[in-house]
C-alpha cells in the first residue's frame, strides 16, 4: 500500500470532466477552493512523455467495488486502452477520469487559462 500511495504523491492530477471537478468540490462545501483550469492540449504538449491517464479515481479508496490499486492504473496516452473502457458501458467524456503528470508541473502558471475561487458549490469569483 505505502508503494502506491508514494506513486500518487508523485503525480499532478487534472480532472478531465466538469462532473468529476462538482464531486471534489462538493466533497469540500465549507471550503473555499481554487480551480485552475487548463489547456489540455497544451500540457499534453509541454509534457507528454511524463503525461498518463487513468480510467477512474485512483485516490479514491471508498466504496464496495474499489477497483485493484497499483501501477497499471497509470497508462502512457497511446497504451491507453480506450475501447476496453469504452465497452463497459461508459459515455465518451467518462472514459479518462484523470489525466496525470510524473513529478511536477513547473509552468502550471503559464499553463493557467482560468482561476476560479469556489465555495459551496458556487463560483464566486474570477481571478485569471
Amino acid at each position: 500500500m505505502q508503494e502506491y500511495l508514494d506513486l500518487l504523491n508523485g503525480r499532478v492530477f487534472f480532472w478531465l470532466s466538469r462532473g468529476r471537478l462538482d464531486a471534489l468540490l462538493d466533497a469540500y462545501r465549507g471550503s473555499a477552493q481554487l480551480v485552475r483550469c487548463f489547456d489540455t492540449a497544451e500540457v499534453l504538449e509541454r509534457h507528454g512523455p511524463r503525461v498518463q491517464l487513468s480510467p477512474f479515481n485512483s485516490g479514491s479508496m471508498k466504496g464496495p467495488r474499489v477497483p485493484v490499486r497499483g501501477r497499471d492504473v497509470f497508462r502512457d496516452v497511446g497504451d491507453f486502452p480506450y475501447e476496453h473502457w469504452r465497452r463497459k458501458h461508459r459515455s465518451r467524456g467518462a472514459v479518462v477520469a484523470e489525466l496525470t503528470v510524473e513529478h511536477a508541473v513547473p509552468d502550471a502558471a503559464q499553463l493557467a487559462v482560468r482561476v476560479e475561487r469556489w465555495q459551496d458549490g458556487q463560483r464566486t469569483a474570477i481571478l485569471h
